[in-house]
């Protein structure tokens, strides 16, 4: 009897809680929140204190990938199409009709975020381009 309560307990807090109830998605978010103030802080850095000049491919490459954030944000925040916390049959159930063709919402997330991640790296690659023609003595550390 008194281990029962504590099972119960345990499966009636499994069952609510949205999408907090995934430990995993704690360190999302500890990383989106680190990534995001890292690029801020490096871009007050470059224009404001150092004056220097941003490209207009970065600036393409930057929209582009906020763009691409937000929309696979809102899909995977907004669009319950899977719970890995309960069983495969109940999890089924959750299923959405299709978008385009056979791309679910679960589909389309993916597709966005990986989306959204490669040119999240490009933007990395392309951040300091207007420095390719400083000498490297010259550049501030």
């Amino acid at each position: 009897p008194g281990n029962s309560g504590r099972t119960k307990a345990v499966v009636s807090t499994q069952s609510t809680g949205g999408m907090w109830r995934d430990h995993s998605m704690y360190n999302v978010v500890a990383i989106v929140i680190d990534i995001s103030l890292y690029l801020a802080y490096y871009f007050i850095n470059k224009l404001a204190i150092r004056k220097e000049k941003v490209m207009r491919s970065t600036v393409v490459v930057l929209t582009s990938a906020a763009i691409l954030w937000l929309l696979s944000s809102m899909i995977f925040l907004f669009t319950r199409s899977i719970d890995t916390s309960v069983s495969p049959a109940e999890s089924r159930a959750l299923n959405r009709e299709c978008l385009l063709g056979p791309i679910d919402s679960h589909d389309m997330w993916h597709c966005l975020s990986a989306l959204s991640m490669f040119l999240t790296e490009i933007l990395l690659l392309n951040l300091d381009d207007d420095q390719m023609e400083v000498k490297t003595v010259e550049i501030y550390f």
